[in-house]
């Protein structure tokens, strides 16, 4: 998708505020990091080896090394990106090609004994100059010097994601289009036009996917906004259909018009409509805000619903911070963290997303891999860019959308920062400084606490235990067109992870059809290759509430995938699954009528929950349907390790956002997301089997074939004593409402899953913690002093937080070397 546009003393001050605490008796500053080498960004830390870590993205001496190697190869013919058009042969994407799992493992396992398997990448290239124009895929190695490449498969030319040589050939045509219109669009909507148009008043556009039901299509819907604060909130309720199939931009052209509920064939039409004043065309014009409404899509501070005001001439109060008394708790080395006993890679991957790699706790592996796969986001609406979007992000730039976070918003301003790079649609690496952030978090509430009570001695304790939920925290957010991704991994110090996503987004709105009059007459769309009779009485009233004086949206639900390879004491694993179910027992030793009916002269009879073990033989058998009612824990053992107990050993799968997914399986825009049909899928681990979606799944999902057939992966396999890998998936709803203006805000829309020991120790895995404190009474009167325990931890701190420096300085820069 696209958008088209034609100091010390502060230091003295903060302390001097704390007068009476002491904070200021001592005004000493919180250590920093504790381990040499260590800063918050990360180009002033100092890595333990100028080579990257085995799962550690492209660096962009690679990326340049790669892209220069291809540019050396004449066969391939290869076009700068920013001199070419859709005819030419030019490098779409690079990224890390992990390396076969068997000799990744042999590396990691032997302690540099084994040689750590060659690096390569992965690259996308557009062979536009062909007769017939294709996509290929193929790798190129070894780094950091390559040498060869190979092509790894083939894929329709039709179904690749847009790059800007083609979005620039659209526009051309869009251009075209609306000079015809010219006229039309200024009399419309108030002087805002997009051809030959003049500031403040010009008009963008964006686009929608599907592009067309076979590969011979390419059809896109392209929607038209008002250039201004808040755009997306701001159509004006002209759509046109763009048919751009093939290499030659001169055979493309705009073949409908959608206008205010009604359809034209081209041009000619809509001006001959709009000229005829019985032609019954709508004439609706859009609403101009009122000068109190002016700033109604603006992000920009607003008065509030009774929002306490600073008294008199005072600062507004700044919000609550955290601070680290003894210094951080983990290090980074390039991409790898340890933290408390965790230890792992962090990677993003430009055609994905966020993932983690070789993930252990106490020095035992516990992941191999937990990678976000695809976000699909499903909408439903009066107009045909919001009624046919089926929108698959990784097409969109779901990984290569990361950028600078904001320092004490996006992060905490006591985080560290790992910088990233991405190779997508351009001629030189694009590196994003401080796009990853770090840091630990205190939850304010405990990780595990108890208070025993004499019961008897009315108020009295026998004793309390505790300790405090600190977890580390990395976050990558990345924007995708309208909505942005804020993706976690949280460490906790029990030996859980919990990976979640909250999103915030400028919800993309439509003009609201307050008058149902106007729409009418049933017309036959083409929507992008759908041919469907669409009788426009609903309208916009049916998908969303109001958010403007005339603007609504569009209902829609989102599903989020994860790939989870757990390795629990190997990779030899199965799946249990604990069903929780109801059972009638008797008891003979109650009172008849006692704990429940009798039946007859039977013994009492109790209702109660039970346990059924299975341990599943198939995939099949071990993949839960987002549709299931059962009641059941999903966990990954093993079964020839077990604890002290003579249990399996495992990691349970516990998925919080769970949804349906409506659609039925014939419909062909969701076929390509087949995984939004599992909570959780499990398949036999391969290689070849690496993802569950691809860039390509948005343009003609379902259209066979596909790069990545998901369903195919479930396929009768034995899932016991083997290496496997669950697919989960997260969803939910959302009806925009009027508080969704100017964007949505994160709260309550949480998408998460956790990782939790199951049965995988001995015991609490955090009950050895220096953290944990214990108070018992010295005697039983209400007024002694308790003992108190905290194992060494010093529990009266007094310093000032140190001020990382993390400006925003949007410092994005392309290295062509």
């Amino acid at each position: 998708m696209a958008l088209v546009i034609s100091d010390r003393k502060s230091l003295r001050r903060e302390v001097g505020d704390f007068r009476n605490t002491t904070l200021y008796a001592e005004r000493n500053t919180c250590p920093g990091f504790l381990d040499k080498g260590q800063a918050v960004l990360e180009s002033d830390r100092v890595p333990s080896s100028a080579q990257p870590n085995l799962f550690e993205e492209l660096t962009v001496p690679e990326m340049a090394a790669v892209r220069n190697y291809l540019f050396a190869q004449a066969d391939l013919n290869l076009t700068r990106s920013d001199e070419a058009t859709p005819a030419s042969n030019v490098i779409y994407l690079m990224e890390l090609q992990p390396p076969p799992k068997v000799p990744a493992l042999a590396f990691l396992d032997s302690g540099g004994a084994v040689p750590a398997p060659p690096r390569q990448a992965r690259v996308v290239v557009y062979l536009g100059y062909l007769e017939q124009p294709k996509v290929v895929e193929m790798t190129v190695g070894p780094l950091p010097a390559p040498t060869n490449y190979t092509i790894l498969r083939e894929v329709p030319w039709n179904t690749r994601p847009p790059n800007s040589a083609e979005y620039s050939a659209m526009d051309a045509v869009i251009q075209a289009a609306s000079a015809q219109l010219e006229q039309f669009m200024t009399q419309s909507f108030a002087g805002f036009k997009y051809y030959n148009c003049e500031f403040p008043r010009c008009l963008l556009w964006g686009d929608t996917t599907p592009r067309g039901v076979t590969n011979d299509q390419r059809q896109t819907w392209i929607w038209f906004m008002r250039f201004t604060d808040g755009y997306y909130l701001k159509p004006i309720g002209l759509e046109f259909l763009v048919d751009h199939r093939g290499n030659d931009p001169s055979k493309w052209a705009v073949t409908q018009i959608f206008y205010n509920g009604q359809v034209f064939g081209n041009t000619t039409e809509l001006n001959t409509a709009f000229a005829d004043t019985t032609s019954g065309l709508n004439r609706q014009q859009l609403r101009q805000p009122l000068p109190g409404e002016i700033n109604y899509a603006s992000l920009k501070r607003q008065p509030g619903p009774g929002r306490p005001e600073p008294r008199g001439n005072a600062a507004p109060q700044a919000g609550s911070r955290q601070y680290e008394p003894s210094g951080k708790r983990y290090s980074i080395d390039r991409n790898a963290v340890s933290y408390m006993g965790w230890t792992f890679q962090v990677s993003i991957r430009p055609s994905g997303g966020i993932r983690i790699w070789d993930v252990r706790f106490g020095g035992e592996r516990i992941a191999y891999e937990i990678a976000l796969q695809e976000a699909m986001i499903s909408y439903g609406g009066a107009t045909p860019s919001q009624s046919v979007t089926q929108s698959y992000d990784t097409a969109n730039g779901l990984g290569s959308g990361f950028h600078e976070l904001v320092h004490g918003v996006d992060c905490p301003f006591h985080a560290s920062y790992l910088d990233s790079a991405a190779f997508v649609d351009r001629d030189s690496p694009l590196l994003h400084p401080q796009s990853i952030c770090v840091w630990e978090q205190d939850s304010g509430r405990p990780l595990w606490r108890h208070y025993t009570q004499e019961f008897a001695a009315k108020g009295s304790f026998i004793q309390y235990g505790g300790v405090a939920d600190h977890a580390l925290v990395v976050r990558g957010i990345t924007t995708v067109y309208n909505t942005d991704y804020m993706t976690d991994f949280v460490f906790h110090l029990d030996g859980s992870i919990k990976a979640r996503q909250n999103q915030s987004a400028e919800v993309s709105s439509g003009v609201f059809f307050s008058d149902l009059s106007m729409l009418s007459r049933a017309v036959s769309v083409g929507l992008s290759g759908y041919v469907l009779a669409a009788p426009w009485s609903g309208a916009t009233g049916n998908y969303s509430y109001p958010l403007y004086a005339d603007m609504g949206a569009s209902v829609q639900d989102h599903f989020l995938n994860w790939k989870v390879d757990l390795d629990i004491k190997g990779t030899e694993n199965s799946m249990r699954q604990d069903f929780i179910e109801i059972e009638e027992r008797p008891l003979p030793w109650s009172v008849a009528g006692a704990n429940g009916p009798v039946n007859g002269t039977a013994a009492p009879v109790t209702v109660q929950k039970r346990l059924r073990r299975v341990l599943p033989e198939t995939e099949e058998d071990a993949s839960l349907s987002l549709s299931s009612s059962r009641q059941v824990m999903s966990a990954v053992i093993s079964e020839r390790s077990v604890n002290k107990w003579g249990t399996p050993q495992g990691y349970q799968i516990q998925v919080d956002s769970s949804i349906s997914q409506l659609y039925p399986d014939s419909w062909q825009a969701a076929q390509a997301g087949s995984w939004s049909r599992y909570q959780i899928a499990t398949t036999v681990r391969r290689d070849n089997e690496s993802s569950s979606s691809s860039i390509y799944a948005a343009a003609h999902p379902g259209v066979p074939p596909q790069p990545v057939n998901f369903s195919s992966y479930i396929n009768g396999e034995s899932v016991r004593n083997t290496d496997i890998v669950n697919w989960v998936t997260v969803g939910a709803y959302d009806v925009p409402t009027s508080e969704s203006a100017p964007v949505t805000a994160v709260t309550g829309r949480e998408l998460s899953f956790w990782l939790r020991p199951y049965n995988y120790f001995d015991r609490g895995a955090a009950t050895d913690l220096y953290g944990i404190v214990v108070m018992s009474p010295t005697n039983y009167t209400r007024r002694a002093q308790p003992k108190y325990e905290t194992y060494g931890v010093a529990t009266d701190f007094s310093c000032v937080p140190s001020k990382n420096a993390a400006p925003f300085n949007r410092t994005e820069f392309s290295a062509y070397v």
